[in-house]
Parts: C-alpha cells; sequence; structure tokens
C-alpha cells in the first residue's frame, strides 16, 4: 500500500467525523426559525388549537421557543408534554438543519358524550374520559345515567372488563354509519341495562346489557329494515332485543 494510498484510507475516515462534529457545533448555535403546529383527527375537529398548544409549550420550557436557541434534548420534553394534553392521542416533534420545528399533533376521538348528575364529559376510542372543550362540542351520541360513571371510572379488575366491553360497544356504534346516524341517546340503568333512543324514529329500544351487541344490533337492523315496512313506522312505540333469538314489539 502506498503512502498516498494510506493517506485517502485515513481522510475516509476523518473527513464523516470532522463533518459530524461540525453539524453538532452548528446546531448547539442554531436558532427556532419557524414553529409549524399541524393538528389532525377526530374529523378535523378542533378541541385545542395551535396557539394554545405553544402557549402551553413556551409555559412549560419557561422560554419562547420561535426565535430562541434550538435546544434538542428540550424536543423530547415538548413531545411529552403534549401526550399528556387529555385532547391529545399521539404527537411527534421533529427539527431540520434550519433550525424549523415542525410539531405534529394527533387528537383524541369521541365517540360518546357522558352527561350525568355532576359531570360532563366525553369517552374518546381509545378508553380516554376527555373533558368539555371551549373551542367545540363533538356531536356524538349522548349517555345519561349516572351508573355509567362507576362502569368508566373504577379500576377494579372486574370494572375493567365492563369498561373494555362497554368502549367495545360505544365503538361499534361509532364505527358503523347507520348505527352512528341513529343512535342519539343511550340510558344506563341501575342494573346496567340499556335503553336506546333513535335519532329518527321514536321507538324506544330495550338491549339490556351491552354484552352480545353484535347479534343484538343484528335484531335492531331487522326491525328497521323488515318489520317496521311491513307493520307501519308508528306501529310500536317500543321493541325489546334483549333475549336470544326473540323481538319483542310493543
Amino acid at each position: 500500500m502506498t503512502k498516498l494510498t494510506k493517506i485517502l484510507n485515513l481522510l475516509w475516515y476523518i473527513i464523516p467525523v470532522l463533518m459530524v462534529s461540525a453539524g453538532n457545533i452548528v446546531s448547539k448555535s442554531q436558532k427556532v426559525s419557524k414553529v409549524t403546529i399541524n393538528i389532525s383527527g377526530s374529523d378535523n375537529n378542533r378541541f385545542v388549537e395551535e396557539a394554545q398548544l405553544l402557549d402551553d409549550i413556551e409555559s412549560h420550557l419557561g422560554y419562547p421557543l420561535s426565535g430562541g436557541k434550538l435546544i434538542h434534548k428540550d424536543l423530547s420534553r415538548i413531545e411529552k408534554r403534549l401526550k399528556n394534553n387529555k385532547f391529545v392521542y399521539q404527537a411527534q416533534v421533529v427539527s431540520d438543519h434550519k433550525g424549523r420545528v415542525l410539531i405534529d399533533v394527533q387528537q383524541e376521538c369521541p365517540v360518546a358524550r357522558i352527561i350525568t348528575k355532576d359531570s360532563s364529559y366525553y369517552l374518546t376510542q381509545t378508553g380516554k374520559l376527555m373533558p368539555m372543550s371551549h373551542n367545540y362540542s363533538s356531536r356524538v351520541t349522548v349517555i345519561l345515567g349516572n351508573k355509567i360513571n362507576e362502569i368508566l371510572r373504577s379500576d377494579s379488575l372486574s370494572d375493567k372488563v365492563r369498561r373494555k366491553e362497554f368502549l367495545d360497544f360505544m365503538n361499534y356504534i361509532y364505527n358503523n354509519p347507520f348505527l352512528k346516524a341513529q343512535v342519539e341517546t343511550i340510558e344506563v340503568l341501575e342494573n346496567e341495562k340499556i335503553v336506546i333512543y333513535p335519532q329518527i324514529t321514536h321507538q324506544k329500544i330495550h338491549f339490556g346489557k351491552c354484552e352480545d351487541y353484535v347479534d343484538k344490533f343484528e335484531k335492531v337492523r331487522l326491525f328497521y329494515s323488515q318489520i317496521l315496512p311491513r307493520k307501519g313506522w308508528a306501529a310500536y312505540s317500543s321493541v325489546n332485543v334483549e333475549y336470544k333469538n326473540q323481538i319483542i314489539c310493543e
């Protein structure tokens, strides 16, 4: 190996190290040139606004983000702060070599609004209990009855099973276009049985507990698609789908 070859090989290893070191020196003295906050999720309904998030971030950091020194360790602090926001499902914070900071925020998606004697809040797709927002009120199924607080807020093992079952039940409604449009209000009785009040027709639907909800909603579909068209839309005041293989109309 010639002397020139040895020198070239040495430079091959040294140059990348020098470039990384130079990059670090630049980044340490770099300032934030621009802050961009993108908010998505929840059908683009805004439970939080960019200005609110930026104010909270800067209050948490203790210094203005835009125009300030780019401190890379603080990017993870910002991300953690955003993820602790009750309206935020997911957040990612990155910066580039020009000092631009991009903050992507995905909002929580409410599937129901809970209204009880002493509280009002949202239940999200992930099972999070989300407070009401001053910015926006989501048009989702309303759930009434003080019993729902016990189901959603208890931390015992048996109640976690009940809570997951109820969340699956609500997500099923939310993700089904027909049910999402038709199920206006749900009342949870003290015995945990459910009564559904439809959006369009006036029949009260006695659903029983939310177990076996797929089969019960199939009976609801049959009631609307086969029974009411034959008997008349005002023929019955209530329908009961609680019992297996039965649709009881009154």
